[in-house]
């Protein structure tokens, strides 16, 4: 089972490393299920407080607008 050997946290640390790298301010992520908040607040995500507008566009969201909030954490 992957949620054993930790790939999701792996995964989600090197893309935070890869935007550290490339001078990045900050990294987002919206979470798909309610049940993803806590995992990413372990890894040090804050609340979800930045609602996203995916109106202009491709839909990089959960496909419901209400439930479009990233969750950040600052990398400087």
């Amino acid at each position: 089972m992957d949620r054993e050997r930790g790939v999701a946290t792996k995964l989600v640390g090197e893309v935070v490393e890869a935007a550290r790298e490339r001078g990045y301010d900050a990294a987002a992520v919206i979470p798909a299920d309610e049940s993803l908040v806590g995992f990413y607040r372990r890894l040090g995500f804050g609340e979800p407080s930045l609602g996203m507008d995916f109106s202009s566009g491709m839909d990089l969201g959960t496909g419901v607008a209400e439930r479009d909030v990233a969750m950040v954490m600052k990398l400087k």
